[in-house]
């Protein structure tokens, strides 16, 4: 099977373009994706947001690969979306679709 740790990071995410840095010694990559955003009934277009991956996190327990929402974290927060549903659709290399929504996916 594919390594949870690395299957965003590899594959879903795998052919982005992917940044290196070490800070602290510690290794984190970078990579930024043009995606469609939907939360709710509100299509909020098109935004990048920003991928990190850190693989030191997989030793905490903690997920390796973070989506940063960065400007559009306000909006998120601005709404309670407990127990709702996040789906990211992949429609080729640098092609998505983020949708949040309560309705479980089928």
């Amino acid at each position: 099977g594919q390594d949870r740790a690395r299957f965003f990071r590899d594959v879903f995410f795998g052919a982005e373009n992917w940044q290196e840095r070490t800070q602290d010694g510690r290794r984190t990559e970078t990579a930024t994706i043009s995606t469609d955003i939907e939360i709710g009934d509100d299509n909020l277009g098109s935004h990048e947001l920003t991928l990190v991956f850190r693989l030191d996190r997989q030793a905490r327990g903690r997920a390796t690969t973070v989506l940063r929402w960065g400007p559009l974290l306000p909006v998120l927060q601005a709404r309670d979306v407990t127990d709702w549903y996040l789906i990211i659709e992949r429609g080729g290399i640098g092609a998505y679709r983020l949708r949040l929504t309560q309705t479980e996916p089928a």
